[in-house]
């Protein structure tokens, strides 16, 4: 137990470090109308280049030994993947000065960091979220079917698809029929308040609003710095995804966190 508790202390002291280092860059782009530095760019390209250089190792699904920890790796990997992956897009825009898809993937940090922080409070939670992959299938192939059908036409390999999703479902036991959406998750985290706002935003930017329509494309003078802000954000995301898993593995390996 005494070495849990420090291990506790040791992941809540690594965290508070990382929060702090982004607070701190927060704070001097805001002061300087949001230009990066060379210098302040480079702790977010050291970011990405700590998270690589951790997760194939801490992740490695070929030292797994039970079917809890083959769940768990297959879980963890894919949120880390897409966070990664979400990450770089996010860098890419930024240097581009590409404030739509900034937006993007900073809102698809968001919900992959939450999905994380979600998945790593309990063995169901991690359950749902990997039932959720079955029930978004259903939903794809079924609304691909009726559109095809629209159009007087389908597709034989649909149905095959359709017919598997339903029997994996049987064979799980997943008895739901709608995913658990980012809106549920941030319910149950209590962070309700932040995702509302930063989607809100990051929805101006990516759909087709009268603003987008009528103004988004006059140039980096209407709202300069915006990719900016949906980076520091997207950086937030993807640092808090980082560290809740790291903090989860050191304490407890590749195991759901136990019931308390």
């Amino acid at each position: 137990m005494q070495q849990f508790a420090r291990l506790d202390l040791i992941a809540a002291e690594r965290t508070r470090v990382r929060q702090v280092k982004l607070r701190r860059v927060w704070f001097r782009t805001s002061h300087t109308l949001f230009i990066m530095t060379p210098a302040e760019r480079a702790k977010f390209d050291s970011l990405l280049t700590d998270f690589q250089k951790w997760a194939p190792a801490a992740l490695d699904s070929s030292q797994v030994t039970t079917d809890e920890e083959g769940n768990f790796c297959s879980i963890a990997i894919a949120l880390c993947k897409a966070a990664e992956q979400n990450y770089k897009d996010l860098q890419n825009a930024y240097d581009r000065q590409d404030k739509v898809r900034a937006a993007w993937t900073c809102r698809n940090l968001m919900e992959i960091a939450l999905y994380m922080k979600f998945v790593l409070q309990s063995k169901e939670n991690a359950k749902e979220f990997a039932e959720d992959r079955l029930i978004d299938g259903s939903d794809v192939a079924i609304a691909l079917k009726k559109l095809l059908a629209e159009l007087n036409a389908s597709d034989p390999s649909l149905e095959a698809t359709i017919e598997r999703i339903e029997n994996q479902m049987v064979s799980e036991g997943v008895t739901r029929t709608t995913y658990r959406s980012a809106r549920y998750i941030t319910k149950q985290l209590n962070l309700k308040a932040e995702y509302g706002n930063m989607n809100r935003l990051c929805s101006k930017f990516v759909h087709p609003t009268a603003w987008s329509l009528f103004e988004a494309d006059q140039g980096p003078d209407k709202f300069p710095g915006a990719e900016e802000i949906f980076y520091v954000y997207g950086a937030k995301y993807f640092d808090m995804l980082f560290a809740e898993i790291q903090a989860h593995v050191w304490k407890y390996g590749l195991h759901h966190r136990p019931k308390s």
